[in-house]
């Protein structure tokens, strides 16, 4: 098991600790309360004035997925490229052979480069100067809770969207920023609403609940190892892409972890077995895995807007 899958158990094993804290983190939350600025209310007809401005809570835009990939196209990130692992490594002789006969197409040359700077942002870590990065944060929370407030980079915010604590940077090293480049396309894409939010409203759920975001983070390692297995290899060669393919194989995931946990009605003390039920599923089920995403989507129309909004009932 490594960090990233560790960190999604043990976080989901922590119920009865958090029982105990919950006087800390009522203090806790009252402080944050207090320290928000005095927002009042003008008058019929009256506009605030200026130094009332200042003082109002941000509502900047959320970010669409071109923004975040014309973003990572553009960025230098040749200090990762050292360490990726974009295929899985073979020794030569009849397995070698084997595989080359019966297992996955090689990668279209011309696909190569997105493919290794898709495993390099892997390898990258949230840099706080970089506003695309942190505004990447926001928009997933922003998206998720159904809010247009920004929020701020720490705090116990973070939690409510299913990070282990109040600095989300510390859960990204299973994945890098690669994992918040997946979520902001699942929770922007206008096809892909409702799951998003059926997935928050059961992280949520009394009996159900999980981490959304550091599964989320286990789930973007799956998608990635499955590139890195060949496993995306022919829908990639068919379609000249790589990012796209990885996105829509991630929200396959995604989605296949709803269908388990939900109609097998699956809690904390599944969540070991849950991930590597979803492992070898992203290595063997890919057709599988895409006819369940197409069944689900076809019994459920697009939610426009947030996850967190819109009718929850269809």
């Amino acid at each position: 098991m490594d960090n990233s899958e560790e960190g999604f158990s043990k976080s989901m094993a922590t119920k009865e600790e958090d029982e105990q804290l919950n006087k800390q983190q009522y203090e806790a939350a009252a402080d944050e309360w207090d320290a928000l600025p005095d927002v009042h209310c003008a008058p019929a007809g009256q506009q605030p004035s200026p130094g009332d401005q200042q003082h109002l809570p941000a509502a900047t835009a959320c970010l669409e997925f071109a923004d975040v990939w014309e973003y990572f196209r553009e960025k230098d990130l040749s200090a990762h490229m050292a360490n990726i692992q974009p295929t899985m490594e073979r020794k030569p002789g009849c397995r070698l052979l084997f595989c080359r006969l019966l297992g996955p197409p090689a990668l279209d040359k011309r696909l190569v480069p997105e493919r290794d700077r898709i495993f390099a942002i892997a390898q990258s870590p949230l840099e706080n100067e970089e506003a695309r990065q942190v505004q990447m944060l926001t928009t997933i929370y922003k998206k998720l809770t159904s809010t247009r407030l920004d929020c701020g980079r720490y705090g116990h915010h973070w939690e409510s969207i299913g990070f282990q604590g109040s600095d989300p940077a510390t859960d990204l090293r299973g994945a890098g920023l690669l994992s918040l480049v997946n979520a902001v396309f699942l929770v922007t894409a206008p096809q892909y609403g409702r799951l998003s939010a059926d997935l928050y409203r059961l992280s949520h759920d009394p009996r159900q609940n999980f981490p959304l975001m550091v599964l989320a983070i286990n789930v973007t390692r799956l998608a990635l190892n499955a590139l890195r297995h060949g496993v995306l290899n022919r829908e990639c060669n068919m379609r000249l892409a790589v990012m796209d393919v990885l996105n829509e194989y991630y929200v396959c995931l995604m989605c296949e972890f709803h269908r388990i946990w939900k109609t097998q009605g699956r809690t904390i003390a599944d969540s070991g077995n849950v991930l590597k039920v979803l492992e070898h599923h992203s290595l063997k089920r890919y057709k599988a895995l895409r006819t369940g995403l197409c069944s689900y989507l076809s019994q459920s129309k697009p939610l426009q807007g947030s996850a967190a909004g819109g009718d929850r009932n269809a």
